[in-house]
């Protein structure tokens, strides 16, 4: 439960049981530290966020053919489709609340921030993103560029949240280029 983010719990659970507190991250954390376990976070982004386009739809890139029919029980077949939206402030701020509120709970020194590609189909239908285009229209990697720019941001983002929290290091996956 994020009090930046109050709505995610709401429309992101499975079950109403799984939602877990703070308290409930610190502890877990700490019974595997206990145990010579690491427990890396990963918040996986910019795709992998059906959650957010349900609970934050003004945070997401506009899918709309995929988020009208989509309940808490279909986010998992379609959380590769929707993907937190590069171009808004909104996002990023959004963002650093809730991580604000989220690193100072884990020891380790990593994090994983996902990097998971963005549906080039989801994008091409976004009036943002079609402005942001306008120009760009002969440049076949102009969504690779988008991906650059939200990885950027982020990673910026969370090297001036590094003094709240112990991680140092952020872990992506290889589509990050």
């Amino acid at each position: 439960q994020l009090d930046s983010l109050p709505k995610l719990a709401e429309f992101s659970v499975f079950d109403s049981d799984a939602i877990y507190t703070k308290k409930d991250i610190t502890d877990i954390v700490s019974y595997a530290n206990d145990r010579g376990i690491r427990v890396v976070p990963e918040i996986d982004m910019p795709s992998h966020s059906a959650s957010f386009g349900l609970a934050y739809p003004e945070l997401t890139i506009k899918c709309d053919n995929f988020l009208r029919s989509s309940t808490a029980d279909s986010i998992e077949h379609l959380a590769d489709k929707i993907a937190l939206h590069p171009l808004k402030n909104e996002t990023y701020a959004a963002l650093q609340g809730m991580m604000r509120e989220l690193l100072p709970l884990f020891q380790d020194r990593y994090m994983h921030i996902g990097g998971d590609e963005m549906s080039k189909e989801c994008l091409e239908d976004d009036p943002d993103v079609i402005a942001w285009r306008s120009g760009r229209e002969n440049e076949e990697d102009w969504n690779v560029q988008l991906q650059r720019l939200f990885t950027s941001r982020v990673v910026n983002m969370l090297e001036n949240l590094k003094s709240s929290s112990n991680v140092r290091n952020l872990v992506f996956w290889d589509e990050i280029t």
